[in-house]
């Protein structure tokens, strides 16, 4: 028996996803036709769609000009929580900087 895939969706992602489904379908695409667009299955983009895969800057990007939309509509409504709280800013670092002051850049 498989194991079952607890991995959780970070509410960005499925944010994004939901976006892209959103835009798909308001221009009557299938997912067969995003995908031959941007060069990747139709099983990808199911994922992308469910946040189940994270969707990289360039590939964002493709989506993007292929569905006649500017990057930031993928993150329009999107709730901004505290990014202190949501592990883009992790405690170590301190408080979060005041505005105008560079941000420390974060090596995987």
């Amino acid at each position: 028996m498989p194991e079952s895939d607890t991995r959780t969706i970070h509410h960005v992602d499925a944010h994004v996803g939901q976006r892209v489904r959103q835009r798909r379908t308001a221009l009557i695409l299938d997912q067969e036709t995003l995908a031959r667009r941007i060069g990747v299955s139709f099983q990808q983009i199911q994922k992308y769609e469910r946040g189940r895969n994270r969707i990289s800057a360039s590939r964002l990007y493709d989506i993007a000009k292929a569905l006649a939309v500017p990057i930031d509509y993928f993150f329009s409504d999107l709730e901004r929580g505290d990014p202190r709280h949501d592990g883009l800013w992790p405690r170590t670092w301190g408080a979060w900087p005041k505005a105008g002051a560079p941000r420390p850049i974060r090596c995987a």
